[in-house]
């Protein structure tokens, strides 16, 4: 993040003596209204003992204050001489009508499950006066303020209440305009003031070169439109009392009573219910709606205190026009965009669908040459070696049986015939295992034309077919002659690649091309997708959670990450919408008895399985679950998708699982409600767990392999 303008930003500091007077309320609105207007805004937590800025955006941004630090980590980390970066502690908030993403600094990371060093510990541990004493923390403050406002047009700080070393930072030190909410109380009204006066002297003895601090009196829960009369009455004593602010800044001809009138913020009972941004849901054009009141004092902080800006509004409005105009070519831009790399996509595809139809030419026939033709060679020499041999013994059984006076004298035996017997039962029995090797050679030849027939050397599919007639082959070589085909390709389904780790062994090219196939055939996955396949089921993991799921994971690992899917919607390397490049595998192979899928299951990390009353239903994903439940049970991850949990298996019920129910909807619309975030909380939630699973899967399998 750059910043692209000569001209500096402009802080303000939004402050009330007095809680419950709408300030926070109040920043995120003209803070959406800002970024609407196309404005660079980055708003500041300063308020430590009571956050919640964030609380405004939940709905427009992925990220929370649970993983990602804040203010208060910069101070911690500052304090114990280890200063970061701002720029890395920033949640991004996109509103929607194409605004401009805006940036929160929030108060600081709060985990629930961190309790020496969470949230609360770190901002008791601050010692403020140590840090301006002895830590130059003051000019920490003023390297902070010079990089905000080179990176934003507009930086929003929500001060703490009160009186109070952090909110001296707030009002005297950060700000250039310092906006002070108040309400018809004595308690506020004198407070605030006196804050004020304070502020503006501190404020004038700073020992940096600093414009005049502006301060701009804001009445806040008016309620002139039910008692008119009393409202008018402390207006006219705001104006009195207040006065002496107001004319830093207001054009001559104005009364400061006009322009607190103009400026007032009044209280609408509807809007004090959670956290929410009229600007967005109402027309902020109608003087009748509570957003109208917040558009004129965000046209007072665009104009930079331009009182006729706020009553005209060109200047917001053409902020506007130039906002839109910027947005649609923005979205012209990342549409060609879309279509280029779309279009790189394809070409990549293309080159890389011909490099592995080349690869797998090149690998068959080696594979042929080097394995399967020496092997068919060697079958047929030994039967027919066992053939002739059996043919000899079958003609010397036939001498016996016809001269068996001639071959008794010949041999000094003294019964024949039962010699005849025995070779002819020799015979038979070295016949038959001729015949086993000729059946065997047959049955060889057999897969490769089946191969050759349905995909070939050179047909449009992927090395899986390869790799599966190459396992058949290699289980068949090394199977007893009297085992039975079917049983024993059944068994290798289930069996790791261990068998194509040991192929190859009779000379050292062999050995190598071996390797090579050993090498393709083990590779490792981190997650495996259990569920039962329906067409509802599929279109929703495809939509909605897989994108979301390989990106995340693909953060929160550090790497490349390879998820396997076993079913027939998508397959190959594909690339999410954050550009991250997954391997999302899919065999071609159906789910029951599919042998890529049992190296694959093998082979996987974790087991996420997407749960509904048929899942334990189904043999396949039967057989899925307790792979993994016999073995690893800590590793499978239940994603609740349908049915109640109750009515589902006990294991279920002893695991920890996510309850996805709820988000259980197809079809893009949604992406658009808000539902959709709170969905997002939850895959969050799920690619962190995954993550612990897959990091302790990887160590414990470096360690055994050192």
């Amino acid at each position: 993040m750059e910043a692209n303008q000569t001209t500096r930003g402009v802080i303000h500091t939004f402050y009330s003596f007095k809680g419950g007077v709408g300030r926070s309320m109040a920043l995120a609105n003209v803070a959406a209204l800002l970024a609407r207007w196309g404005k660079r805004v980055l708003i500041v937590d300063w308020d430590l003992e009571a956050p919640g800025i964030d609380k405004f955006f939940e709905r427009w941004t992925s990220e929370s204050r649970r993983t990602t630090a804040g203010l208060v980590d910069l101070i911690c980390n500052f304090s114990d001489g280890t200063p970061s970066d701002w720029r890395n502690c920033l949640l991004k908030v996109a509103l929607p009508d194409r605004a401009t993403p805006l940036h929160i600094l929030s108060a600081g990371r709060d985990d629930p499950q961190q309790n020496e060093n969470g949230y609360s510990a770190n901002l008791l541990r601050i010692n403020w006066e140590v840090l301006f004493r002895e830590k130059r923390f003051g000019a920490y403050l003023e390297l902070l303020r010079q990089e905000w406002t080179a990176n934003y047009d507009f930086v929003l700080i929500d001060s703490r209440t009160g009186i109070t070393d952090i909110g001296g930072i707030c009002t005297i030190h950060l700000p250039d305009v310092l906006i002070c909410l108040f309400t018809t109380t004595e308690q506020s009204l004198g407070g605030v003031k006196s804050v004020m006066r304070r502020a503006r002297k501190a404020h004038g003895e700073l020992p940096v070169d600093r414009r005049q601090l502006q301060i701009v009196p804001l009445p806040a829960r008016d309620e002139s439109r039910t008692e008119y009369k009393l409202a008018t009455e402390w207006r006219r004593r705001f104006a009195a009392e207040l006065d002496e602010f107001v004319k830093d800044w207001a054009p001559k001809g104005e009364s400061t009573e006009s322009i607190l009138d103009l400026l007032k913020v009044p209280y609408v009972a509807y809007w004090s219910f959670g956290e929410r941004l009229p600007v967005l849901d109402e027309d902020v054009e109608n003087p009748d709606k509570l957003a109208y009141f917040y558009k004129l004092v965000a046209r007072l902080v665009l104009s930079h205190l331009d009182l006729t800006e706020v009553k005209t509004g060109t200047r917001s409005a053409q902020a506007a026009e130039e906002a839109q105009a910027e947005a649609a070519e923005r979205t012209k831009a990342a549409e060609a965009a879309r279509h280029q790399a779309m279009e790189a996509a394809e070409e990549r595809a293309f080159v890389k669908q011909r490099q592995m139809l080349r690869e797998r030419s090149e690998q068959y026939e080696r594979f042929v040459n080097l394995r399967l033709l020496p092997a068919l060679s060697g079958l047929r020499n030994r039967a027919f070696v066992l053939a002739g041999t059996s043919a000899a013994i079958e003609l010397f059984g036939a001498i016996c049986r016809l001269q068996p006076q001639d071959v008794a004298r010949v041999l000094h035996i003294s019964d024949a015939f039962l010699l005849s017997l025995v070779f002819v039962t020799g015979g038979v029995v070295i016949a038959f295992i001729a015949w086993l090797y000729f059946r065997r050679v047959d049955r060889l030849l057999g897969e490769r034309a089946l191969f050759d027939g349905q995909a070939g050397p050179y047909a449009d599919k992927d090395l899986s077919a390869l790799r599966s007639f190459i396992e058949r082959v290699e289980v068949l070589l090394r199977a007893p002659l009297w085992h039975n085909f079917g049983t024993v390709i059944a068994r290798a389904r289930t069996e790791d690649a261990v068998i194509i780790q040991q192929s190859f062994v009779e000379t050292p090219s062999a050995q190598a091309v071996g390797a090579h196939h050993s090498t393709e055939l083990a590779q490792r996955y981190d997650v495996f997708f259990s569920y039962r396949h329906d067409p509802t089921a599929s279109s929703w993991l495809h939509r909605h959670f897989l994108p979301l799921f390989t990106s995340w994971l693909t953060d929160e690992l550090g790497r490349e990450v390879n998820v396997f899917v076993a079913d027939k919607v998508i397959g190959g390397r594909s690339t999410d919408e954050l550009g991250h490049e997954v391997h999302v595998f899919v065999p071609d192979e159906g789910v029951e008895g599919g042998s890529t899928i049992g190296l694959a299951l093998a082979r996987s990390s974790c087991l996420l399985a997407l749960v509904t009353p048929a899942y334990f239903q189904s043999s396949s994903c039967e057989q899925e679950w307790k792979a993994f439940e016999s073995t690893h049970p800590e590793r499978i991850v239940p994603l609740l998708w349908r049915g109640s949990p109750e009515r589902l298996r006990a294991n279920l019920l002893s695991t920890q699982f996510y309850d996805l129910r709820e988000f259980a909807i197809v079809g893009d619309a949604f992406q658009k409600t808000e539902g959709y975030v709170d969905f997002q909380k939850q895959v969050r939630r799920i690619v962190e767990r995954t993550a612990s699973i897959v990091s302790s899967a990887s160590e414990v399998i470096g360690e055994g392999a050192d």
